[in-house]
């Protein structure tokens, strides 16, 4: 049976005379449901909810570390400024130092020059001392220090120099007592013998460093220096040991003996023992080979040349020792066969 599909009208009264038709549809599909419809989300919605949590968590995350590098930047850029800051105030520190340092140097430099060359320095009093042949009065000349020299800028060098051109001079020692003293120490030569050489009253003091002294007088009491600024000095060289047969040589004051006999002969005397020392009275160097020593007593030794002069002298020695009055001439210029000769023997 076929349902009818048109709509059915009912009527009622709400109370006024009008009426109002309402449609009832006799259809069992058509009729509306009186629960309310469940509606199911998509299935796309659900499945989206777990990507967006971690899209934020991520986004969280970011922004923490984007502040956290904020931070650091900043605190970098707050201790940058601190350490610039630091190093600006010690570089003005260490300018105002330097400037400061340069102006007290250049204080004390203009006050020092102001000084030494004021009066406050200047040598009014020389003190010499260990003279016993030169005068001081000699060596106060030579050094040619005036009352107007400066103390402080005394050239000690230039002092000394001056003062070694004096043969008898062998060393000096300046010491500056302030404000006004200058002290000079002499050590003189020591001599050791006179050197005859060729020629009328030709005799030479000569040192026992091999320097010359000086032309002695005629009576051997004073040695004559070439020039008047060295003065002369008195020493009786009466009692030294005379050098003789040496070749013709040209000495000059304050040099050393240029001749090889000169030389050789001072070197047998300054290696000889005070024994034998005391017993000689000359000392013939017509050459190294044959240079011999006469004792006071008129004994010859033949010594040659001054090498093994300590082990020559204790041989020589030792003849003399036991030919007692009896040698008259001992070789030995080679000390692995030394001689010897008495009187009663050609």
């Amino acid at each position: 049976m076929a349902s009818n599909s048109r709509p059915r009208y009912d009527s009622y009264s709400t109370g006024n005379s009008s009426r109002k038709k309402i449609a009832v549809s006799s259809s069992p599909a058509s009729a509306p449901s009186s629960r309310p419809s469940a509606r199911k989300k998509p299935a796309s919605s659900r499945r989206n909810v777990e990507p967006t949590r971690k899209t934020t968590e991520a986004s969280r995350r970011a922004a923490s570390q984007e502040r956290s590098r904020s931070e650091k930047q900043r605190l970098s850029e707050i201790k940058r400024q601190e350490r610039e800051r630091r190093q600006r105030e010690r570089f003005m520190r260490r300018i105002a130092g330097i400037s400061l340092l340069v102006l007290l140097v250049g204080g004390l430099i203009a006050g020092a020059v102001l000084l030494v060359n004021s009066s406050s320095f200047d040598v009014t009093t020389v003190k010499v001392s260990g003279v016993k042949r030169v005068t001081s009065d000699d060596v106060k000349e030579l050094a040619q220090v005036s009352s107007s020299s400066s103390l402080l800028l005394l050239d000690k060098e230039e002092v000394v120099s001056r003062l070694r051109q004096q043969p008898w001079i062998k060393d000096v020692k300046l010491t500056k007592k302030l404000p006004h003293t200058l002290g000079i120490q002499i050590v003189e030569r020591t001599p050791n013998a006179v050197v005859v050489l060729p020629g009328v009253q030709n005799k030479w003091l000569i040192s026992e460093d091999n320097v010359w002294l000086g032309k002695l007088d005629a009576d051997e009491a004073s040695t004559q220096a070439k020039t008047d600024s060295f003065g002369a000095v008195v020493f009786n060289a009466k009692t030294l040991v005379h050098i003789i047969d040496v070749p013709l040589s040209h000495p000059r004051d304050g040099k050393k003996a240029n001749t090889a006999e000169v030389a050789n002969a001072i070197k047998v005397l300054n290696g000889l023992s005070g024994q034998l020392r005391a017993l000689t009275a000359r000392v013939s160097a017509p050459s190294v080979a044959k240079t011999k020593i006469f004792t006071k007593s008129g004994i010859e030794i033949s010594i040659g040349s001054a090498e093994d002069i300590k082990i020559k002298d204790r041989i020589a020695r030792s003849i003399l020792k036991s030919q007692k009055g009896k040698v008259v001439l001992i070789n030995v210029r080679s000390i692995d066969a030394p001689t010897w000769r008495g009187l009663t023997e050609n």
